[in-house]
């Protein structure tokens, strides 16, 4: 298991680019891009709920089906998006990522398989030996 906080995505020419970190209500006047609610719901009514605890109506431009239509419309300038920090470890010519001043709680990442990892699919078997190396790099002090 590994957490996962939620960060703010934004054109590297933006005026928050600059900025350590970023407080919710400073988003007022953003249009903003989420994930759609179907693909990460947890995250997207951890996220709502916080503008409302921070009385931010939020305006959302539009909820997309993944995480590289969010770094698309980003770069296109169409707003700022949310994702989790894990997408902060790759560079993205012209994005950056900054946590938000407001915690909105980390998500839990999981993964599950078959105990009978000989019958597998060779690709889910590839995938899960990969996820648990990752697992063990990051739980390094």
């Amino acid at each position: 298991m590994q957490r996962e906080a939620l960060i703010l995505v934004l054109p590297e020419d933006h005026p928050f680019a600059a900025e350590s970190a970023i407080a919710l209500h400073r988003l007022h006047h953003e249009s903003l891009i989420l994930l759609r609610r179907e693909v990460a719901p947890a995250s997207y009514d951890r996220i709502l709920a916080q503008c409302h605890i921070h009385a931010l109506k939020p305006h959302i431009l539009m909820e997309l089906a993944d995480s590289n239509a969010v770094f698309s419309a980003v770069l296109a300038g169409l707003g700022l998006g949310f994702l989790f920090s894990a997408f902060a470890e790759i560079q993205r010519p012209g994005i950056v990522f900054r946590p938000l001043a407001d915690a909105l709680g980390d998500s839990e990442v999981s993964l599950a398989w078959r105990g009978r990892q000989e019958d597998g699919n060779p690709a889910a078997l590839t995938f899960v030996t990969m996820a648990q190396q990752q697992h063990a790099l990051q739980a390094q002090p």
